[in-house]
């Protein structure tokens, strides 16, 4: 018997192959934010040069609209930043939700409400908590 995939970030092999042969997109990686409310020994996320901006929430939303025009099942937010700082996360959360995609997100969990963990439940979000 196989292990549980984790929604949106692990894949079934033969998927995964299938996308391969076809040369489809299966997840998005994008990059949220900077902002973090810890200071983990391990994080590159103080190295990270700050005066870079990332793109625009609205050129977020493009760039997903392109990736599922090329078959993406899931988006996953990772990044220097704690992504429940992140100032559009419920809209982004929608957002997806809509376009039936999985937001996958990585985060240290010290700002997750019971109302926000009640939200990404309603939306489908795989969480992945960070347990240092």
């Amino acid at each position: 018997m196989n292990p549980p995939l984790l929604n949106g970030y692990s894949f079934d092999p033969d998927l995964i192959n299938a996308y391969k042969k076809s040369r489809k997109l299966l997840s998005l990686r994008i990059e949220t934010n900077y902002d973090c409310n810890l200071r983990c020994r391990y994080c590159y996320a103080p190295e990270v040069k700050k005066d870079k901006p990332f793109i625009s929430f609205k050129e977020q939303l493009r760039v997903i609209d392109e990736a599922l025009e090329l078959g993406i099942k899931s988006v996953v937010g990772v990044g220097p930043g704690e992504p429940l700082l992140f100032q559009n996360l419920c809209e982004l959360v929608e957002y997806l939700h809509a376009k039936d995609l999985i937001f996958v997100t990585f985060t240290n969990l010290t700002l997750m409400t019971r109302e926000l963990a009640k939200f990404m439940h309603e939306h489908n979000v795989s969480v992945i908590g960070k347990c240092d």
